[in-house]
Parts: structure tokens; sequence; C-alpha cells
């Protein structure tokens, strides 16, 4: 299992065991070898699989999407001083004419994406503004260069986790219930947020979900993600002592939860609100049928999140902290 989620730690040096150790080895080469046929067994992939691969959009990446929008979109890489590659894509607000007269609106939103997610995850289901990615930061580092720099390795981790692969049928089959599609994929599996019917999915957009989602990511940013979900703590990686002071940051933040996301509880997200110094709103959506991933691919987001995220752009949050943009 350990290559299915964390491929590149994978140990290539044989070592010599014990003659005492030998029977529990072959023991544990036996189960391993089990597990391997049984993993195996599940990368045959059904015609359902099948189908959405062969979906012309499905390898499409974040310019692509946007241009299959009808979409102006620029592509913007800085390479930060500390050796990292970051990249932008900027979506262009068409002009509107009036007459002799042309209205442009130049107002910038920065949108940026979750853990294992990337800049597709915002255009999957509907094209937006400025798009930001960081995924898969030792894949591209593995192309800049050779040997990455060991200070990068020790932050990120000497990994990637979840690559695009699938999980195993007989480990989704038993925990989890819904349809394979989402069962077998490594983010809705762990996330638990599992659709009870996706008849009403459009089949190229599952495509393009499935295909780029999850999209990965570092061990150490994973490996962090647990460490606050055992402590109850915003700590710094590896010190659970020092915690991050939220009541020091006094940007305008607005919060959206759900009832039904087992991820960001109410609770959770109650407890971040009145440890921030300017809370703009908690905005709960009681739904039942709202998980985690539906925030942003549900059928019904735009009608339920979409909307209050722009209401909060051009009312709550206008007074202090959008800036126009002249270029």
């Amino acid at each position: 299992m350990k290559d299915l989620f964390f491929p590149d730690m994978i140990n290539t040096k044989e070592t010599e065991l014990p003659l005492t150790n030998y029977r529990k080895s072959r023991t544990s080469k036996a189960f391993s070898d089990f597990v391997d046929e049984m993993a195996a067994e599940s990368e045959t992939e059904s015609p359902e699989y099948l189908t959405l691969k062969s979906d012309p959009t499905a390898l499409m990446s974040t310019p692509q999407l946007a241009t299959l929008h009808g979409k102006r979109i620029e592509s913007h890489i800085v390479l930060t001083k500390d050796g990292y590659f970051l990249t932008l894509h900027r979506l262009i607000s068409p002009c509107r004419r009036d007459g002799d007269k042309s209205y442009c609106n130049n107002e910038t939103v920065l949108l940026h994406h979750g853990l294992l997610g990337s800049s597709a995850d915002w255009i999957l289901l509907a094209p937006l503004a400025f798009l930001s990615n960081t995924e898969g930061p030792l894949r591209i580092l593995r192309a800049m260069a050779f040997n990455p720099p060991l200070h990068l390795l020790k932050l990120l981790g000497n990994g990637e986790f979840i690559p695009k692969r699938k999980v195993p049928y007989w480990i989704s089959s038993k925990y989890c219930h819904g349809p394979e599609l989402f069962c077998c994929n490594p983010l809705f599996f762990f996330a638990g947020a599992i659709p009870s019917d996706t008849e009403y999915l459009d089949r190229s957009f599952l495509a393009r979900l499935m295909y780029h989602v999850p999209a990965g990511g570092s061990t150490n940013t994973v490996l962090h993600y647990a460490q606050l979900i055992k402590t109850g703590k915003f700590h710094k990686f590896n010190y659970e002592t020092e915690e991050y002071p939220l009541s020091q940051i006094s940007v305008p933040i607005a919060l959206i939860s759900s009832t039904d996301d087992t991820l960001a509880t109410v609770a959770d997200v109650l407890r971040l609100y009145f440890s921030i110094q300017k809370p703009i709103d908690h905005y709960v959506i009681h739904d039942r049928n709202l998980n985690h991933t539906d925030f942003i691919w549900g059928h019904n987001a735009a009608e339920l999140v979409f909307g209050k995220v722009v209401d909060f752009l051009t009312t709550g949050l206008y007074f202090n902290t959008t800036r126009i943009n002249e270029v």
C-alpha cells in the first residue's frame, strides 16, 4: 500500500536480514505479495472509467479548459527567492461597449486551491477570475533540476502524496458506499464526500474531475495536516507547542460551512470565527447534500455557494480588501 500513497519514498536499497528474521520477513513478503495481487486486480479499469478517459476534455490543462469556456487567459510563472515556482492563471474579463465607450471590469480576485488541489479545481465546473497553482511542488522541482535543493526536500518531504492512481476496489468496496467511480478516487474516498447520485452530472465534467482530482501534494504537507487533526491545534509542522497566532490575523474574513461537511464541521469553522480579528460572517448552509467537495463541484454550488461568495466580495469585503487592477 505504501507505493499507492508515497511512491517516491520506496526504499530501493537491498539489505541483508538476520537469519532469525528470515521467517518473519518471508511471512511479511507473502502478505505484501497478496496485497499487491489484489491491488493489481483492482487496477483493471471498468467500462465507465474507459468511457470517461476517452472524453476529449479529460486531459485538458487549466488554460485549455478556460479556452473551452470561451475565456481569454494568460499564465505567469515566477521563481521565488527560496526556490519555488509559482503559477498564476489570469482570466481576462471582456470589456463591454456602449456606443463609442468601452467599460472594462478591472477588479481582481485571487482564488487559491486547497489541499491536494490545483488551479483546475476552479474551472472544472465554471470559469472564474485569478487562479493560483501549487500542484505537485516536487514534480516541478524535478523538472527544474535533477537534484532539488535539500532545504526544500526537508521542508516538503522527499515524496509526493497520492498520485493519479485509484484506491484499490477491495478497499473502497469495504469502506465506501456509493458509486465506484467516486469511491476509487483517493480524494473523495478520504474526504468521505461521495455523491449518492451522479445522473445530474455532465459526463464531460466527470471526465475532467476524475483526471484532475486529486492533483497531489508534498508528503510533509499531508503529514502536517494529520498532525493538526491529532492535536486539534493550528501549529507549526512537528512543533505542537508553537501555534500560529490566529488572533493576529487582521484581514477581514468571511467563512462558509455546511451541516453535511465532515472535514470542516460547523463547530470547527465557528472556532476559527472567534479566533480571528475581523470576521465578516459565518454563513452556514443547511443542506444535507452539500459535502466538502460540493462547495466547488456540486450541481447546486452556483446557487448555494458562488452567489454568496460574490455577495461577500462586492459588499462585505469591498471597504478595505478589494483593489482596482490598472493593468
